[in-house]
């Protein structure tokens, strides 16, 4: 079990003083009225997801949504790799994509960047090192 409570992580993102924290799961989807949001993690989002992707009912989301403008740096939040990366192309899918692997407290943790910048996935290699606070990728427009 990891004890996240234990480390000094670099946000993934340098968020301004205010931002909006979204709720989904009442159905309102309009678009935040702020520059920046933040989706929250294990929640159910019942009628947002309308792609093939997302068929059988599948509306529990597992990550944490960051909503910032196209070009916006996103940083590593503790040393790693780049274990895998490329361009998700399906309806509803990531987009150009990044996945980071980390080892806290003896344990592998992998983090997912999505609806990036195509220039984000451009150089990577698989197994690259990457460093706590280094910009691994930017956002993108979808």
């Amino acid at each position: 079990m990891v004890q996240w409570q234990t480390g000094r992580y670099h946000p993934v993102v340098d968020l301004p003083e205010h931002y909006e924290i979204r709720d989904f799961t009442g159905g309102d989807y309009t678009p935040s009225k702020m520059t920046y949001d933040i989706g929250k993690y294990d929640e159910l989002r019942p009628g947002m997801y309308n792609t093939d992707l997302f068929k059988d009912n599948r509306f529990l989301h597992i990550g944490i949504d960051i909503g910032a403008p196209v070009g916006t740096p996103c940083m590593a939040f503790e040393d790693g790799v780049i274990s895998h990366f490329g361009y998700n192309p399906e309806d509803g899918d990531y987009g150009n994509v990044i996945i980071t692997k980390h080892i806290i407290g003896g344990v592998p943790i992998w983090a997912l960047y999505g609806h990036l910048d195509s220039n984000s996935i451009s150089k990577k290699k698989i197994g690259q090192k990457i460093s706590r606070g280094e910009v691994i990728c930017w956002m993108g427009d979808k």
